[in-house]
């Protein structure tokens, strides 16, 4: 049987060392060869960096005069958005003035209609000229509405059927009618909140003989009935 051969320990290691050695140099060198290829010590390399820079600072320069041209484009069209913005102003109040204009003849005109239809009414009526006329302190009434005035002031109506100004009452009228229909309503509908409860009541109100302004209404209709009444029994005496 041959002898086993042993491996010797200190010439690996010997030889590990002179390789890494050998590695060592090998990297060195090779570091100064890429350093050597990488130096900027060129002069046309040194030329075109030059060039390069010029360039970048002329773009540099149009940018920034892009810049102020697309800044003063801005600011002209700013100011001709405010100026049609004031112009449209304008328009808008001239138009404004023609409809307050156009709203004041035709209140006009309906001012004028409803002259011509008290009047197309009263020749209806057929009536003789004097006994359409309530005449006191040289004053003459020719309309219904001018009468009921006269007699006013005449003393042949009774002030208190014919309140001039109603309006004056309407917010004590208005508090005496809310204490009494308030407890009714709420008693008959519980589940429904304060403010619900007075809606309820002011609708009454709206329609209730209790409100002044209805009273006014009321009282001139009955009186404007009267007159057209007496009048048609004039007219019948007098045919």
């Amino acid at each position: 049987m041959p002898k086993k051969l042993q491996t010797n320990q200190k010439a690996v290691d010997a030889r590990a060392r002179k390789d890494a050695i050998k590695q060592a140099e090998k990297e060195r060198i090779q570091r100064a060869k890429d350093d050597e290829f990488w130096r900027d010590d060129d002069k046309q390399l040194a030329k075109k960096q030059a060039r390069k820079e010029e360039k970048e600072r002329k773009e540099a320069e149009e940018r920034e005069r892009k810049r102020e041209r697309e800044k003063l484009l801005q600011e002209e069209m700013s100011q001709m958005k405010g100026k049609e913005s004031t112009d449209n102003k304008t328009a808008s109040n001239k138009v404004t003035r023609s409809q307050i204009q156009k709203t004041l003849n035709n209140m006009a005109a309906a001012s004028t209609a409803t002259t011509k239809h008290n009047r197309i009414v009263q020749e209806d009526l057929g009536l003789v000229e004097n006994l359409n006329k309530i005449s006191g302190a040289g004053e003459v009434a020719r309309t219904v509405d001018e009468a009921i005035v006269m007699m006013t002031k005449l003393g042949t109506g009774k002030e208190a059927d014919f309140d001039r100004h109603p309006e004056r009452r309407v917010k004590a009228a208005y508090d005496a009618f809310e204490a009494s229909r308030l407890p009714v309503l709420k008693a008959e509908n519980s589940n429904l909140r304060l403010s619900q409860l007075r809606q309820m009541v002011r609708k009454e109100w709206q329609k209730s003989p209790e409100n002044p302004l209805n009273q006014r209404i009321l009282a001139y209709n009955t009186r404007k009935s009267q007159l057209a009444t007496t009048a048609s029994q004039n007219a019948t005496v007098a045919q």
